[in-house]
């Protein structure tokens, strides 16, 4: 169930982020002159709860890459928020290049997948 569900929730991302954006995010790539597209590929939320109900604990982040400038910087920058009053936008360099990788690894394997199927249903359309 992991990768469709990954293959399914790839491309939602990036919609989600764009109907629902982070304004906080937003404010503080834009303050760091990140600009470009904002291509959300992950996200993070945890809230623990203690007994009588109230949250113990919240933390919440998001993951973005900026096209076209992933091509020239494959940076991922993190931003996370959390109850402990933790917030900001951290660069991690490099990371880019798994999700990319990641991304044509999905596109290839689901081409080799449905291609016999696509095939027989062209096939089978001409007849």
């Amino acid at each position: 169930m992991g990768i469709p569900f990954f293959m399914l929730w790839l491309p939602v991302m990036p919609v989600y982020d764009w109907i629902k954006p982070w304004d906080e995010a937003v404010q503080a790539l834009k303050h760091e002159n990140k600009n470009g597209l904002r291509w959300m590929v992950g996200f993070d939320y945890d809230n623990n709860h203690g007994f009588h109900g109230g949250p113990l604990y919240c933390f919440k982040k998001r993951d973005y890459i900026l096209i076209p400038s992933v091509f020239s910087d494959p940076s991922i920058y993190e931003f996370s928020e959390g109850t402990d009053g933790g917030k900001g936008l951290k660069k991690r360099p490099y990371d880019a290049f798994g999700y990319l990788s990641i991304y044509v690894g999905i596109i290839t394997f689901s081409w080799l997948v449905s291609k016999p199927r696509i095939l027989r249903l062209l096939k089978k359309a001409e007849k």
